[in-house]
């Protein structure tokens, strides 16, 4: 009985992803894009095909050919790979197809699938149990808000990494150590989404003698730059220097490169001042997460991946939607203390960063040449959650609190 509801589950899932991968080669052919993925796809196939390095001259001009139709000009984006070097195996699939409209309708079911799931995972951290009405939104808004399409349509690999972060959360919950350090390896990826929960991590392991999670995570990592090393010696120093270059041609990245284009050196001062503030705020609630369990831990996790955007590291508000548990567990939160009326603050909480988010970003785009987001974007989903969680920090973080996922076996 069970076998054949796995095969009929699995039947369906691949008839849907079929049915995904359809629409969106629809898609793809009537709306060129996928910028984000070009330059990845491009270099894995140089690897796969030519044992090429992602990060040559060669690869560069020929990804700037397929946008520009030409080498890039100065200010123009560069288009360089960047990534490491072991990022091939998670684009390596889709490099084998040849054809790159196929390949972006494949990569796009791929990201499509993988924010259901980042969505299932929010549910399954924070033991929120909505109504159905709540809960079709909740997915709905999953799917359609401006943090998740804005990665789907441009093929960031964002929401891949956000939902191995997820992964790696949803291990340590349920005590598989050695697993949560593996997808945590994974989410380096884009490290600049992961190197701050890693911090995070580290402060809270060591006082709940859970170091499974960080053996597991420099096992896995190691083999990966160590394969990679063996495959491509310089590759080290080829992300680096490319990563070197990616400041002069993108928008900026970081409170004082933003506010420093607003307001010239007072403007700079002012970031490089949150910046300090937000590392501050950040190492206390550190120090105060080491002896809680699970639950104390998720709270601080989720504010270090929102108030991480702030502390100095170039970003992008693709990475945002690495925020989705952090708004589940602040729905979790009002459920439990507000049972009655949860329904409408999370609805309205939906309702006012789907609609709101899109509305700013149409209200504000640059659309004198290849459409930009306004730079303001940057802070209003941070300081949501993170004005959320301190919100609801004394019902979260008290002593005695009685777990909303009854049952959890594993939660320490």
């Amino acid at each position: 009985m069970r076998s054949g509801m796995t095969l009929a589950l699995t039947a369906l899932v691949l008839a849907a992803a079929a049915g995904l991968t359809w629409a969106n080669l629809r898609f793809v052919e009537s709306n060129p894009g996928g910028n984000d993925f070009i330059p990845r796809w491009v270099g894995t196939r140089a690897v796969l095909t030519e044992r090429a390095s992602p990060y040559s001259e060669a690869v560069t001009v020929e990804v700037q050919q397929r946008l520009y139709g030409r080498p890039a000009r100065p200010g123009e984006d560069a288009q360089l790979f960047v990534y490491p070097y072991y990022s091939i195996l998670l684009f390596a699939p889709f490099a084998l197809i040849p054809d790159f409209d196929t390949a972006r309708a494949a990569w796009m079911t791929f990201l499509e699938l993988s924010l259901g799931g980042l969505a299932l995972l929010s549910l399954a951290l924070t033991g929120w149990r909505p109504r159905l009405p709540v809960l079709a939104g909740f997915f709905l808004f999953s799917l359609l808000w401006y943090h998740s399409v804005r990665p789907l349509v441009h093929a960031n690999p964002a929401i891949p990494v956000a939902l191995f972060i997820a992964l790696a959360l949803f291990c340590i919950q349920r005590g598989r150590d050695g697993l949560a350090g593996l997808f945590l390896a994974l989410a380096t990826i884009k490290p600049q989404m992961v190197i701050l929960l890693l911090a995070c991590i580290a402060v809270w392991v060591f006082s709940r003698r859970r170091v499974r999670i960080l053996t597991g995570f420099a096992v896995t990592l190691g083999i990966l730059a160590g394969g990679s090393f063996l495959l491509e010696r310089g590759w080290f120093t080829g992300m680096l220097s490319q990563m070197a270059l990616y400041p002069a041609y993108t928008q900026p990245g970081t409170p004082a490169g933003i506010f420093g284009q607003w307001w010239g050196h007072a403007g700079a001062r002012f970031g490089w001042g949150l910046a300090l503030a937000s590392g501050a705020l950040l190492l206390v609630e550190w120090l105060a997460a080491r002896n809680k369990g699970f639950d104390g831990f998720l709270w601080t996790a989720c504010l270090t991946l929102a108030a991480g955007n702030f502390i100095g590291i170039p970003t992008a508000s693709a990475n945002y939607i690495v925020l989705l548990p952090g708004l589940a567990l602040l729905f979790a939160l009002w459920q439990e203390r507000w049972p009655r009326s949860a329904g409408w603050l999370q609805a309205g909480a939906m309702l006012e960063l789907g609609i709101g988010l899109w509305w700013w970003f149409l209200a504000t785009v640059d659309v004198t040449g290849i459409p930009l987001e306004h730079l303001s974007l940057h802070f209003p989903l941070p300081l949501f959650v993170i004005a959320g969680l301190y919100w609801m920090r004394w019902w979260a973080l008290r002593p005695h609190r009685k777990l909303p996922l009854e049952g959890l076996r594993a939660r320490s």
